[in-house]
């Protein structure tokens, strides 16, 4: 939803290679999860989802952004994005 609000299309999504390692207290508390997401759209727009997700009030992280120019006269970018969520660990 977020994205569409940001006039761009997701073109693809998956979990992340990489698993990201937390640092101790905070493995013993959070899970990361992290997803890998390819966006298309203005440049402009690109900041506006970033800035979004960086709002967002769930403890999210960009962890990876690359953002590449689509063909020559076109202002269209693709934008590759790493996001990780933190799951909180149940409590006993």
């Amino acid at each position: 939803r977020t994205a569409g609000q940001a006039r761009l299309t997701i073109i693809g999504s998956k979990p992340a290679a990489k698993v990201l390692k937390l640092p101790k207290p905070f493995d013993q508390k959070y899970d990361p999860v992290s997803y890998e997401l390819v966006l298309e759209g203005s440049y402009h727009n690109l900041g506006a989802f970033v800035n979004e997700l960086e709002r967002y009030p769930k403890n999210l992280a960009i962890n990876g952004l690359q953002i590449i120019q689509t063909e020559p006269g076109l202002e269209g970018h693709q934008c590759m994005l790493t996001v990780t969520a933190f799951i909180k660990h149940p409590t006993p």
